[in-house]
C-alpha cells in the first residue's frame, strides 16, 4: 500500500481531518481515507481543490518522491 505522505504532512500541519477534507471534496470520509493511503485515486478535480486548499503544489502533495511504500 502506498501513501500520499505530502499530503498527510499538509493536513496534520493545519489539523485537519479526514472529515473536515471530505466535506471540502463532497465525499464521503471513508472515501476520502481511502485516497489519501492509495488505495483509490484522486480525480484531477479534487488533487486542484487540495492544491488550493492547502497553498502548494500538485507536486509537493502527489509527487512519488512523497509517496512511501507501506507494507
Amino acid at each position: 500500500m502506498t501513501k500520499f505522505w505530502g499530503l498527510y504532512r499538509a493536513r496534520v500541519e493545519r489539523k485537519e481531518s479526514h472529515t473536515d477534507l471530505s466535506k471540502l471534496l463532497h465525499i464521503h470520509k471513508d472515501t476520502y481515507g481511502r485516497k489519501e493511503r492509495g488505495e483509490t485515486d484522486f480525480t484531477v478535480s479534487e488533487a486542484l481543490i487540495l492544491s488550493a486548499h492547502f497553498k502548494k503544489s500538485l507536486d509537493a502533495l502527489f509527487s512519488i518522491e512523497n509517496r512511501k511504500e507501506e507494507k
